[in-house]
């Protein structure tokens, strides 16, 4: 009851909702459901994107999926039950499978936010997440930037105007997959040079400029949308 009352805090009734990202975990009890669904509503009331909601999704999925046989089906049916050996496991049992250093650290981020939301609501007594016990060293190197013969090899297999286009607005001016995606005529301001990116990551607008080429490309392709279809 004490776990049902702190849910509805957020707003979510403790009957199950529809939740399109619960489709990449087959198999969910109700309890994990209920649960899941009060953490990705919390997300959502904080501006959280869908990025996140679906990485966190990712993250238990992955977590749940390399435990031992066992730990699974306990797990599977209660989250709550998930204690820091199963994060030891889950650890040694990631870099195995094998995955990155960084995509570790980054799931057991989502993770730890997922477990201390749990924490908050009292659905547990402490996370299961311990520092520094759980810490994963992430190697700081630099990216190194393409050179410009790379770059002109990578353009030259590319052929649609569009293609180059959305490529050429991450390559040269910074912006993220789902910012070049979502991107309006309107936000482009060509005499100013510049393109607004609006509400995107940490729900923050910004104002990017415009390379030469970009701004050219960018020209191209709207000339291609606006001509008449033959």
């Amino acid at each position: 009851m004490e776990k049902e009352r702190g849910m509805e805090e957020h707003g979510v009734p403790p009957t199950l909702q529809e939740c399109p990202q619960l489709k990449q975990l087959p198999g969910v009890s109700r309890q994990n459901h209920h649960v899941i669904v009060a953490y990705l509503a919390y997300l959502r009331t904080r501006h959280y994107g869908h990025a996140m909601q679906e990485g966190t999704i990712r993250a238990l999925k992955c977590f749940v999926g390399l435990l031992p046989e066992a730990r699974q089906t306990t797990l599977t049916q209660d989250l709550t039950q998930t204690t820091a050996t199963d994060v030891d496991a889950w650890i040694e049992a990631a870099f195995r499978h094998p995955l990155a250093p960084s995509t570790v650290a980054t799931r057991l981020r989502l993770l730890q936010g997922f477990f201390a939301f749990l924490h908050e609501q009292g659905a547990i007594a402490q996370s299961p997440i311990r520092f520094p016990r759980h810490h994963i060293l992430v190697p700081q190197d630099l990216p190194r930037p393409m050179a410009e013969d790379e770059v002109v090899a990578f353009f030259r297999v590319i052929d649609a105007v569009r293609d180059r286009t959305m490529f050429l607005l991450m390559l040269r001016c910074g912006l993220r997959v789902s910012e070049v995606s979502g991107l309006v005529w309107s936000a482009l301001d060509f005499v100013q040079g510049t393109v607004r990116i609006d509400n995107r990551k940490g729900h923050v607008d910004r104002v990017v400029y415009l390379a030469p080429d970009v701004a050219k490309a960018l020209r191209q392709w709207q000339r291609l949308q606006s001509a008449p279809a033959a």
